[in-house]
């Protein structure tokens, strides 16, 4: 999205340069992008800190566990780094130069992770191990299921009409 808002402003700035009525229009939106761009990365960096928080909590406590839900993480790297990147062509800033290099560096580095877990995890059978299936498969075919108590719904629903 920061890509996009620092796109769409220089776009306007070429497409409406001969035109001088425009003109101001695009350095509107060349500037409101610009701004929108630094408040969403603003907001990403944030995320992103959270989300180091939750997964070094989480890694602590030993609930660290791999699963296919880990590429939900690439995709927000590469937005992030691509905000940081666009904002940093528009301004020459050598600090969201650095920021997204930093962010581009650790998207690669947690892509190359990710994808060698899932093939580890593939060749291993780990993967796609669905543990209530061998649950139901370690049931006893002898014991019937257990019946609901359709007397508490019964009772539930005469209290809530009275």
């Amino acid at each position: 999205m920061a890509q996009a808002l620092v796109s769409l402003g220089t776009s306007w700035d070429v497409a409406f340069a001969e035109d001088t009525e425009l003109v101001k229009y695009a350095v509107v939106a060349k500037g409101g992008g610009l701004i929108f761009s630094i408040i969403l990365i603003g907001y990403a960096f944030m995320h992103l800190v959270i989300a180091i928080m939750c997964f070094a909590s989480t890694a602590y406590n030993g609930h660290l566990k791999f699963n296919l839900g880990w590429w939900a993480l690439t995709f927000p790297m590469g937005v992030f780094f691509l905000g940081c990147l666009g904002v940093a062509d528009i301004t020459n800033s050598d600090g969201f130069r650095i920021v997204a290099e930093v962010i581009g560096a650790s998207m690669i580095l947690l892509w190359v992770w990710v994808f060698s877990m899932t093939v580890f995890h593939v060749f291993t059978g780990k993967l796609f191990n669905a543990p209530s299936v061998t649950t139901l498969n370690d049931m006893d075919e002898s014991t019937p299921p257990k019946e609901q108590d359709t007397n508490t719904t019964l009772r539930i629903a005469t209290n809530s009409e009275a």
